[in-house]
């Protein structure tokens, strides 16, 4: 998974939003349907990439087989008074 993908997103956002405005002022009519849909509890969190939360780690359990060659564990963090949810 690549993890510095800000500057590639940006770039994709600004050509689409490009392709759609082209699209939109081309003078052809669309019809405009507008569906019902549910509110978003809005979600902000003062923790991100940047400014990360600093959890403490409860469990650690390995979770492969005593003659497995992988090394795969059960992590379990301690995310109270941080406000985030998981």
């Amino acid at each position: 998974c690549d993890v510095d993908y800000e500057a590639a997103a940006e770039e994709w956002r600004k050509n689409a939003l490009g392709k759609v405005k082209e699209t939109l002022s081309s003078g052809n009519e669309a019809e405009i349907v507008q569906l019902p849909v549910g509110q978003a509890a809005a979600s902000h969190s003062q923790y991100n990439k940047q400014n990360p939360y600093t959890a403490t780690l409860l469990t650690s359990q390995k979770i492969t087989g005593r003659d497995s060659g992988k090394d795969v564990r059960h992590i379990e963090i301690d995310l109270d008074g941080s406000g985030l949810t998981y």
